[in-house]
């Protein structure tokens, strides 16, 4: 983002799911000033789906990165545990549904274009989450906030 005009630096937190998986793991112990290339694996990126008309499907990526500054972040959620409702350690469609009512009630969306937009969400969840395509997101499936230590 540096050579865009106006642009200002990337931000997030790293360990929450906020960027892909080959930056949670390219940025790992990187000091502040440092410099890295990563070298993103298609799998580790956007994998099979791609993300829009800009990465296309299976495409290993290259970044360029400059850590400019460190701040220790506010504690994730553990919304693994918070939707596991039975403890079980799998995430059921009728468990992530319950959750997207609550999280959809908590932002005032009327319950009708709730329901609507949920079947869709719903699917894509279960679509990348269900890695072994039990019906089930497991908690080494979840790619979500699910540790409280961090």
């Amino acid at each position: 983002s540096r050579d865009r005009p106006g642009a200002i630096p990337f931000q997030f937190q790293l360990g929450v799911g906020q960027v892909i998986q080959g930056w949670e793991k390219g940025l790992l112990e990187m000091c502040q000033g440092e410099k890295r290339k990563l070298f993103v694996p298609s799998k580790l990126a956007y994998g099979e789906h791609g993300s829009g008309p800009v990465i296309a499907p299976n495409s290993d990526l290259v970044f360029e990165v400059e850590l400019i500054q460190v701040h220790d972040g506010p504690k994730p959620p553990n919304v693994f545990k918070m939707i596991d409702i039975d403890n079980d350690d799998h995430l059921t469609k009728d468990e992530m549904s319950m959750y997207l009512a609550r999280q959809a009630h908590a932002q005032g969306i009327p319950v009708d274009l709730a329901a609507k937009q949920q079947e869709k969400v719903l699917d894509n969840l279960f679509k990348f989450e269900d890695k072994d395509g039990d019906g089930k997101i497991s908690h080494e499936e979840f790619s979500g906030p699910k540790h409280e230590e961090l």
